[in-house]
């Protein structure tokens, strides 16, 4: 409380007493400095008064040109040298506080002019982030899906292999035919297994991107909200009170500047922010929906089945599913960057995202189809040792 940063500045200022509590304002720091001036300017008086009074037909000691005296240390002849000698040290006091405060000023407009400068980087540095760890999610679940699916394809080639290699013409022969039916059988049950396999794993490939890619949206989105709601409480440039001190920042460029003119042009020159704020708020557009998740994965592999050009992109484009909810912020370049980093990374994303989906339902059906036309030779062969 104010009880327990008084005591810390007492601590801190070993000039300070504790009675100087009520002599000292706390409406600002120049405020503070002119009270201990007048504080320190009635002390001295009252002590060299005092010092004056009791001389009597004493001789003044430590005199102006003595030679233990310097041309500042020294004790004048009457009360009235003493007040502007006192006057002068304190004004050099009090231009010392001055240009400490406009210092340390200088100082907290810059950090706060690099922190301005810093936040555009947070949406990006975190958008990146969010990406990153959304594909590699993504790559280590969908390896661990390959591989088990390769070790069952393996084990279903060889048994196609073997069974292709048992499919010999003497099974044509009329005595030969259970033993025919049974590796039939076999291979039936084998392409059966092949096929579910296969679709199977398709399927959990397709569950994964569905699932990743949703995350990543829920994630992007929802952090768009917090870093504007952070950029909201974070003090930029414009909430500073303005004064004579000049800050180093970049300044605009004339294509920004051209920029501003257009909109001000065309929109009309905005009023005063409302009171107690630098800013104005605006509403920024939401996100649309239904790009990303299972919903664009299963219908561009439903697509895909009945129409072998089509592709996940047109899919994607076709959905109309809305957008999310517009978000209320300050109207700042810092915030709208945020907007376009979140625009940018869901476009990029979703442009790898139809081009891999598309890839896999591509993959996976050109196993099938393979798988299919195997089988159906087989059956042709079958046929023609029937028919031998």
């Amino acid at each position: 409380g104010e009880a327990d940063e008084w005591e810390e500045a007492l601590k801190r200022y070993p000039g300070l007493k504790r009675e100087d509590k009520e002599v000292i304002p706390q409406a600002s720091f120049m405020d503070a400095v002119a009270a201990i001036h007048e504080k320190q300017k009635a002390e001295l008086r009252a002590l060299v008064e005092e010092y004056y009074g009791s001389l009597g037909e004493r001789e003044i000691t430590r005199k102006k040109g003595d030679p233990a005296c310097t041309p500042t240390r020294y004790i004048p002849d009457t009360l009235e040298e003493f007040d502007e000698k006192n006057e002068a040290s304190l004004s050099e006091l009090h231009e010392a506080a001055v240009e400490y405060l406009k210092g340390k000023v200088r100082y907290f407009r810059s950090q706060i002019a690099r922190l301005s400068t810093m936040m555009p980087r947070v949406a990006a540095a975190l958008f990146a982030d969010v990406t990153e760890r959304a594909r590699k999610r993504e790559r280590v679940r969908l390896k661990a899906l390959r591989d088990a699916y390769e070790a069952e394809q393996t084990a279903w080639m060889a048994t196609r292999e073997g069974n292709n290699a048992n499919l010999k013409p003497a099974l044509g022969n009329e005595n030969a035919r259970p033993e025919l039916d049974a590796l039939c059988v076999r291979e039936q049950e084998r392409h059966t297994r092949a096929v579910k396999a296969t679709d199977d794993a398709l399927i959990d490939a397709l569950e994964v991107m569905g699932t990743e890619s949703w995350q990543l949206w829920t994630e992007v989105t929802h952090g768009t909200s917090q870093i504007l709601t952070l950029f909201d409480t974070t003090v930029q440039p414009a909430d500073l009170v303005q004064t004579d001190e000049d800050v180093v920042a970049r300044r605009k460029t004339l294509v920004t500047l051209l920029k501003e003119y257009v909109k001000i042009e065309a929109d009309g020159e905005q009023p005063a922010p409302p009171e107690g704020k630098a800013f104005h708020t605006r509403e920024y557009k939401g996100v649309k929906q239904g790009k990303l998740g299972a919903t664009p994965v299963f219908l561009s592999l439903r697509a895909m089945e009945e129409d072998a050009a089509a592709g996940t992109a047109a899919v994607i484009a076709a959905i109309d599913e809305g957008s999310t909810d517009p978000i209320t912020a300050n109207d700042t370049p810092n915030h709208a960057h945020v907007i376009r980093s979140r625009d940018r990374v869901i476009s990029q994303y979703t442009q790898h995202f139809a081009l891999d989906v598309e890839n896999l339902i591509r993959q996976f059906s050109a196993i099938k189809r393979e798988e299919q036309r195997w089988y159906q030779n087989w059956n042709s062969l079958v046929e023609s040792l029937k028919e031998t």
